[in-house]
């Protein structure tokens, strides 16, 4: 985000396959760092100093702990060398790499459904829509919503006529 935009939209197939959902989440990190450091040299030269790490936003707990220490990684040299592009950029104090709930995860939407409440909270701040987002979702109960928590079939029109659709 630069002054309230976004400044790069990634939305693309990862170009490996991966083993398992760790490395999944780690290669997309490093794919993200490989875009941050060079968008980090193109603000410095246009004179919008980068005193401060870049905030990374990560879904994954377990990749932020890669990034925050070479420690973390304990399975082959293949995650090794993947990891080290974060834990690298973390070190030189080029990303600062921090967990994200799906609610507040902007990038969700490019990559999967969600939930109506969750995609309308999304919207709110993606259009700049006036008044205060929905609040965040909570995580389901096995003993389903409560009546507070569903907007109703009202409030679900009123949104979409707002947005447009």
């Amino acid at each position: 985000m630069l002054a309230g935009g976004a400044l790069l939209t990634i939305s693309s197939r990862q170009h490996l396959a991966t083993s398992c959902m760790h490395s999944n989440e780690l290669l997309a990190a490093g794919t993200i760092v490989h875009k941050i450091v060079p968008l980090r040299g193109l603000l410095t030269e246009l004179r919008i100093p980068q005193e401060h790490p870049t905030p990374t936003y990560i879904d994954s707990a377990s990749t932020v702990f890669v990034a925050q220490s070479r420690a973390a990684v304990k399975k082959s040299a293949w995650m090794r060398r993947r990891a080290e592009v974060l834990t690298q950029a973390y070190d030189l104090g080029e990303i600062s790499p921090i967990k994200i709930e799906e609610y507040n995860n902007f990038a969700d939407p490019q990559t999967k459904y969600l939930t109506f409440k969750v995609w309308t909270r999304h919207l709110h701040y993606t259009h700049n829509m006036s008044g205060e987002p929905p609040p965040p979702v909570d995580k389901p109960s096995k003993k389903g919503p409560s009546a507070a928590k569903v907007l109703s079939a009202k409030d679900k029109a009123a949104l979409l006529l707002t947005v447009g659709l």
